[in-house]
């Protein structure tokens, strides 16, 4: 059976500290690959700079143009919204029935875990790996949840959103092609 880490998340955009992020827990971990799934749309988060999902697969296919083991996902894009985690997690273990699938998360979303939908649910049924943002002290309270100390890079999508708005030039937080991809599609700029 494969072993699958399902890496959700809006990349909105994908930048160089989701990939330093998938590439470490791939190579540090039992996963024989990492599929990172483009979410629809997080009901947590704000929708008003979201681009839209085709966008967002883009970027995320330029990204891993070239990368062995890490895979974009648009699986999530297919299921009825609204989207919780646990139907998307349940609707690809029916789908890829020879996978075993293990959830990755960040330590911001874990520290709001308890506010996911059916989250007992997800703990009890799928492994999940955590990785904490810098200065972050998680806790655990299960066998099914763990911690990647991977080196992580300070970035968010958010920050790297408000620099474009600003005109800020932050080619090299981002993946090889994806900076000329949003500077061509106009994205994240003010209207």
């Amino acid at each position: 059976m494969r072993k699958i880490g399902i890496f959700p998340g809006s990349f909105n955009p994908v930048h160089i500290g989701h990939l330093a992020i998938a590439n470490y827990i791939k190579e540090y971990s039992d996963l024989d690959e990492i599929w990172m799934l483009v979410s629809p749309h997080n009901p947590l988060k704000d929708k008003r700079d979201l681009a839209s999902p085709v966008e967002r697969v883009s970027m995320l296919r330029i990204a891993l143009n070239e990368s062995y083991g890490i895979k974009v996902s648009d699986f999530e894009l297919s299921l009825p919204t609204p989207t919780y985690t646990i139907h998307t997690l349940r609707a690809l273990q029916q789908a890829y029935n020879d996978c075993d699938f293990t959830l990755i998360i960040g330590g911001d979303n874990w520290v709001t875990f308890h506010k996911w939908f059916q989250y007992e649910t997800i703990i009890n049924e799928f492994r999940i790996f955590i990785y904490p943002r810098p200065n972050q002290n998680i806790e655990i309270k299960s066998c099914n949840v763990f911690i990647f100390e991977a080196p992580l890079l300070d970035i968010s999508s958010t920050m790297l959103r408000e620099s474009l708005q600003q005109n800020i030039e932050l080619r090299y937080f981002f993946p090889a092609g994806v900076y000329q991809y949003i500077m061509e599609n106009q994205l994240y700029t003010k209207d």
